[in-house]
């Protein structure tokens, strides 16, 4: 995962002390084109929070009862961990800065899993 920040320039003097005295300007198109996206703002207990972690809940059921192929079933459980590191959640408890004002962006590579060994 490469992260990114939509925070303008001449505003990002405290985002830099807190992760790093420097940054490369990029700019959204250039991220657009190379499938970078804002991550997804979730407060835990709002109503995009229970409507994603009722579709995981859906679709693990859906995977335990459906009659398709193990590769059919891995390619479903593959997209839902890549969609999940597009999520954030807006704040961490007893931080002063919510993540929320850091306007992140990503880059998630897809999602491999790794054998055991």
């Amino acid at each position: 995962m490469v992260c990114f920040t939509d925070i303008p320039i001449q505003l990002s003097s405290e985002h830099r002390a807190e992760y790093g005295c420097y940054g490369l300007g990029l700019s959204k198109e250039w991220a657009k084109s190379n499938k970078i996206g804002p991550v997804f703002y979730m407060i835990n207990g709002s109503a995009s929070w229970e409507a994603y972690n009722h579709m995981q809940a859906v679709v693990v059921d859906m995977m335990q009862e459906a009659k398709c192929s193990q590769s059919t079933k891995d390619k479903v459980v593959s997209s839902l961990i890549e969609l999940a590191g597009y999520i954030k959640p807006y704040a961490e408890e007893g931080r002063e800065k919510t993540f929320y004002d850091e306007r992140e962006w990503r880059y998630v590579p897809p999602f491999q899993d790794i054998p055991d060994y």
